[in-house]
């Protein structure tokens, strides 16, 4: 079995081919390949914590993975990450464990190349400025995304805690080259901006539709039914809205649950990545309309990148070999 480490995949698989690995996968994603039983979500309050377990398995790529991540808020106060967590990949055919790898990685990775992939189909093509809302290593792989579609000369970033967005911006331009700018609220951070990204696990709306400019194309990667990024103004503003996989985030995504249960908008309104991929070509039409790509993740993007991950080790003898 080969193990996998955050440093290693990080060398196997850089964000632009990510963008790229995910784009494949949204091209020839077909449900009747893959069996994804809905997430195990397990709520920890008084530690404020939360797990998830996420199995899948595919007769396309002949794999079964199952997923272990979770997330505790109160981390960083002991210096130790807000996430931790491993995916274990087998053989379908014989069950034979394959690798063990770091998660958090893979997690991050796939996420900010759907907003990626989203970002290169429905924002303008001359789009050079991101306004983000967060500070987080989900925040940072999608603004490497971003960087990866478009070229993004520019990211004005909004956090809660005035070191973060600092020394976010601080490295942002050591390490990207662009301009950064840390903002002291989240409308200074985004008014005005051609891509604007929440990358938050806010319980409350962090993004008001009134701050939105036109022509903007909005990524929101909020998370669990009980978590609202995005208010009802922005849902009301999108001619568009774009879901990584319908599905769950109509089950998952609680400001899109809010929108339905408003009747601010149906299921229908909602356009899948896949359908917007296989069509091959810019869903907007017109430079002022504004977009919107909601994402929470599903375990077939887990089992692909994985898979992906664990062949490109085998080609260039990565990673580190155990027996089971």
């Amino acid at each position: 079995m080969l193990l996998l480490s955050r440093a290693a995949l990080a060398q196997l698989l850089p964000m632009k081919n990510v963008v790229e690995i995910t784009e494949d996968f949204f091209r020839s994603f077909s449900p009747s390949e893959y069996t994804t039983p809905q997430r195990v979500v397990v709520q920890m309050p008084e530690r404020r914590a939360v797990w998830l377990f996420m199995p899948a398995y595919s007769t396309a790529q002949s794999k079964v993975t199952v997923k272990i991540i979770n997330e505790y808020l109160a981390n960083p106060q002991y210096s130790l990450p807000k996430a931790f967590g491993m995916l274990v990949l087998f053989d379908l055919e014989r069950g034979l464990p394959l690798a063990l790898m770091d998660s958090v990685y893979i997690t991050e990775a796939r996420t900010g190349a759907m907003s990626g992939v989203a970002t290169r189909y429905m924002a303008r093509e001359d789009s050079t400025s991101v306004g983000l809302i967060g500070s987080g290593i989900q925040a940072w792989a999608q603004l490497e995304a971003m960087l990866a579609v478009r070229g993004v000369e520019e990211v004005h970033v909004f956090s809660p805690t005035k070191a973060n967005r600092e020394r976010f911006c601080e490295r942002a331009a050591h390490e990207l080259g662009i301009r950064a700018t840390p903002y002291d609220s989240p409308r200074k951070a985004v008014e005005g901006r051609d891509i604007v990204i929440t990358a938050t696990n806010s319980e409350k709306p962090v993004l008001s539709g009134e701050w939105i400019s036109r022509g903007a194309h909005v990524n929101s990667i909020g998370v669990l039914p009980n978590r609202r990024e995005l208010d009802e103004e922005t849902i009301r503003k999108a001619s568009k809205i774009v879901a990584d996989m319908r599905e769950f985030v109509i089950k998952e995504a609680g400001d899109i649950i809010h929108a339905i249960n408003s009747g601010i908008i149906g299921q229908s309104d909602i356009m899948e990545l896949s359908a917007v991929v296989r069509e091959g070509r810019s869903i907007r039409e017109s430079r002022d309309e504004i977009t919107l790509f909601k994402s929470v993740g599903f375990a077939a993007i887990d089992l692909f990148t994985a898979s992906e991950a664990y062949r490109i080790a085998r080609e260039r003898g990565a990673g580190v070999e155990v027996e089971f």
